[in-house]
Protein backbone atom coordinates (compact mmCIF):
# COMPACT_ATOMS: atom_id res chain seq x y z
CA UNK A 1 0.00 0.00 0.00
CA UNK A 2 0.94 3.42 -0.76
CA UNK A 3 -0.16 7.02 -1.14
CA UNK A 4 -2.53 7.92 -3.85
CA UNK A 5 -0.18 9.82 -6.39
CA UNK A 6 -2.95 12.52 -6.97
CA UNK A 7 -2.51 14.14 -3.87
CA UNK A 8 -5.59 13.44 -2.19
CA UNK A 9 -4.04 11.65 0.86
CA UNK A 10 -5.96 8.37 0.02
CA UNK A 11 -3.82 5.25 0.43
CA UNK A 12 -4.06 3.20 -3.15
CA UNK A 13 -4.19 -0.78 -2.48
CA UNK A 14 -2.95 -1.06 -6.24
CA UNK A 15 -1.33 0.68 -7.85
CA UNK A 16 -0.42 3.97 -7.84
CA UNK A 17 -3.45 5.82 -7.71
CA UNK A 18 -7.49 5.26 -5.89
CA UNK A 19 -9.96 4.21 -8.62
CA UNK A 20 -10.35 6.95 -10.47
CA UNK A 21 -7.69 9.63 -9.48
CA UNK A 22 -5.26 8.83 -12.38
CA UNK A 23 -7.85 10.87 -14.30
CA UNK A 24 -7.99 13.67 -11.34
CA UNK A 25 -4.76 13.75 -11.18
CA UNK A 26 -4.73 14.04 -15.72
CA UNK A 27 -7.67 16.82 -15.21
CA UNK A 28 -5.63 18.84 -12.31
CA UNK A 29 -1.95 18.69 -14.82
CA UNK A 30 -4.22 19.98 -18.00
CA UNK A 31 -5.81 22.70 -15.51
CA UNK A 32 -2.22 23.83 -14.77
CA UNK A 33 -1.78 24.85 -18.50
CA UNK A 34 -4.20 25.13 -19.81
CA UNK A 35 -6.05 22.01 -21.37
CA UNK A 36 -4.82 18.91 -23.21
CA UNK A 37 -3.43 20.54 -26.08
CA UNK A 38 -1.10 22.66 -24.24
CA UNK A 39 -0.06 19.68 -22.26
CA UNK A 40 0.73 17.99 -25.70
CA UNK A 41 2.82 21.27 -26.75
CA UNK A 42 5.11 20.41 -23.45
CA UNK A 43 5.47 16.81 -24.14
CA UNK A 44 6.26 17.42 -27.34
CA UNK A 45 8.80 20.20 -26.56
CA UNK A 46 10.20 17.79 -23.80
CA UNK A 47 10.51 15.05 -25.91
CA UNK A 48 12.28 17.17 -28.93
CA UNK A 49 14.54 18.58 -25.94
CA UNK A 50 15.73 15.10 -25.14
CA UNK A 51 16.10 13.77 -28.69
CA UNK A 52 18.36 16.81 -29.16
CA UNK A 53 16.45 18.25 -31.86
CA UNK A 54 15.41 21.26 -29.69
CA UNK A 55 17.21 23.84 -27.82
CA UNK A 56 17.33 24.51 -24.28
CA UNK A 57 16.26 28.38 -25.00
CA UNK A 58 13.34 26.73 -27.58
CA UNK A 59 12.63 24.67 -24.92
CA UNK A 60 12.05 27.72 -22.33
CA UNK A 61 10.05 29.60 -25.10
CA UNK A 62 7.46 26.92 -25.07
CA UNK A 63 7.29 26.45 -21.77
CA UNK A 64 6.93 29.83 -20.78
CA UNK A 65 4.56 29.97 -23.74
CA UNK A 66 1.95 27.47 -22.43
CA UNK A 67 2.25 28.72 -19.20
CA UNK A 68 1.62 32.52 -20.42
CA UNK A 69 -1.22 31.67 -22.13
CA UNK A 70 -2.49 29.27 -19.30
CA UNK A 71 -2.15 32.15 -16.94
CA UNK A 72 -3.79 34.77 -19.73
CA UNK A 73 -7.19 35.14 -18.26
CA UNK A 74 -4.95 36.00 -14.78
CA UNK A 75 -2.49 38.85 -14.62
CA UNK A 76 -1.52 39.49 -17.97
CA UNK A 77 -5.40 40.88 -19.63
CA UNK A 78 -5.00 42.87 -16.28
CA UNK A 79 -2.03 44.22 -17.42
CA UNK A 80 -3.54 44.68 -20.81
CA UNK A 81 -0.57 42.61 -22.43
CA UNK A 82 -2.56 39.48 -23.24
CA UNK A 83 -1.81 37.33 -26.45
CA UNK A 84 -5.57 38.09 -28.05
CA UNK A 85 -4.38 41.92 -27.32
CA UNK A 86 -1.21 41.85 -29.06
CA UNK A 87 -2.96 40.03 -31.68
CA UNK A 88 -5.35 42.31 -32.41
CA UNK A 89 -3.93 45.30 -32.66
CA UNK A 90 -0.99 43.77 -34.80
CA UNK A 91 -4.28 42.84 -37.20
CA UNK A 92 -5.57 46.20 -37.12
CA UNK A 93 -1.86 47.59 -37.67
CA UNK A 94 -1.04 44.80 -40.91
CA UNK A 95 -4.57 45.85 -42.12
CA UNK A 96 -4.21 49.39 -42.50
CA UNK A 97 -1.01 49.18 -43.46
CA UNK A 98 -1.82 46.75 -46.41
CA UNK A 99 -4.87 48.47 -47.64
CA UNK A 100 -6.79 44.68 -47.61
CA UNK A 101 -9.35 43.33 -45.56
CA UNK A 102 -7.21 40.07 -44.65
CA UNK A 103 -4.28 38.89 -43.34
CA UNK A 104 -1.72 35.98 -42.92
CA UNK A 105 -0.25 34.29 -39.82
CA UNK A 106 2.83 35.04 -41.00
CA UNK A 107 2.30 38.80 -41.34
CA UNK A 108 0.78 38.95 -37.46
CA UNK A 109 4.12 36.99 -36.01
CA UNK A 110 6.36 39.18 -38.01
CA UNK A 111 4.90 41.92 -36.56
CA UNK A 112 4.39 40.65 -33.30
CA UNK A 113 8.59 39.91 -33.31
CA UNK A 114 9.17 43.53 -34.63
CA UNK A 115 7.34 44.72 -31.68
CA UNK A 116 9.18 42.44 -29.24
CA UNK A 117 6.29 40.53 -28.20
CA UNK A 118 6.82 38.00 -25.52
CA UNK A 119 4.79 35.65 -26.92
CA UNK A 120 5.75 32.55 -28.79
CA UNK A 121 5.44 32.14 -32.47
CA UNK A 122 3.53 28.63 -31.40
CA UNK A 123 1.05 30.59 -28.92
CA UNK A 124 0.37 33.31 -31.36
CA UNK A 125 -0.38 30.57 -33.75
CA UNK A 126 -2.96 29.04 -31.80
CA UNK A 127 -4.94 32.17 -30.63
CA UNK A 128 -5.09 33.03 -34.39
CA UNK A 129 -6.24 29.54 -35.59
CA UNK A 130 -8.19 28.22 -32.59
CA UNK A 131 -9.00 30.82 -29.73
CA UNK A 132 -9.46 33.59 -31.88
CA UNK A 133 -11.37 32.33 -34.72
CA UNK A 134 -15.45 32.32 -34.49
CA UNK A 135 -15.60 29.48 -37.23
CA UNK A 136 -12.36 27.03 -35.56
CA UNK A 137 -13.68 23.69 -33.94
CA UNK A 138 -13.69 24.69 -30.35
CA UNK A 139 -10.87 23.25 -28.44
CA UNK A 140 -10.22 25.58 -25.66
CA UNK A 141 -12.21 26.54 -22.51
CA UNK A 142 -12.58 30.24 -23.05
CA UNK A 143 -12.75 30.83 -26.86
CA UNK A 144 -13.42 34.47 -28.67
CA UNK A 145 -15.08 35.24 -31.95
CA UNK A 146 -12.53 38.31 -33.14
CA UNK A 147 -11.16 36.65 -35.99
CA UNK A 148 -12.98 34.82 -39.11
CA UNK A 149 -10.53 32.59 -41.66
CA UNK A 150 -11.49 33.51 -44.69
CA UNK A 151 -9.05 31.36 -46.83
CA UNK A 152 -6.53 28.50 -45.83
CA UNK A 153 -3.92 30.90 -43.96
CA UNK A 154 -5.97 33.66 -44.37
CA UNK A 155 -8.39 35.64 -41.90
CA UNK A 156 -10.26 39.06 -41.11
CA UNK A 157 -11.59 40.79 -38.24
CA UNK A 158 -14.96 40.00 -37.35
CA UNK A 159 -17.65 41.95 -36.79
CA UNK A 160 -17.65 40.40 -32.59
CA UNK A 161 -13.93 41.90 -32.39
CA UNK A 162 -13.23 44.67 -29.35
CA UNK A 163 -12.91 47.94 -31.60
CA UNK A 164 -9.69 49.39 -29.22
CA UNK A 165 -8.89 46.10 -27.02
CA UNK A 166 -9.69 42.95 -25.74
Amino acid sequence: MSLCECGCGGTAVRGSFLPGHDQRLRAALEAQVGGILALRSLVEAARSFYEGSLSDQALSQVVRGVFDEAGENGQAEQEGSSCRTEVLAAARSVLKTSGRDTFTIPEIIAYLRAAGSRYAESTIRTHIVSRMCANAPVHHAVTYRDLVRTDRGEYRLSQHAPKDDA
